[in-house]
């Protein structure tokens, strides 16, 4: 399950520097583009969103995991 999540948490870098690209990039840009860095901002959320619900989802699934939640309290 380790393994499944070395995608998804790249997706989210990699979404956090689109993120961060078009933030920047709003003062300066041309204006008649600016909803185009809007777009690739929300674009980027969206997969961050996706990615993150992935990795919740896998751990959920890992068998590591419902062993310890299995496991009787003490």
């Amino acid at each position: 399950m380790v393994e499944a999540g070395r995608i998804p948490a790249q997706v989210i870098r990699a979404a956090e520097q689109v993120g961060d690209l078009a933030e920047r990039l709003r003062p300066i840009g041309n204006p008649h583009v600016i909803s185009d860095g809007g777009a690739a901002a929300d674009a980027a959320r969206a997969a961050a969103g996706t990615a993150r619900l992935d990795v919740e989802i896998n751990l959920a699934a890992s068998p590591t995991r419902r062993r310890a939640t299995s496991c009787p309290r003490h």
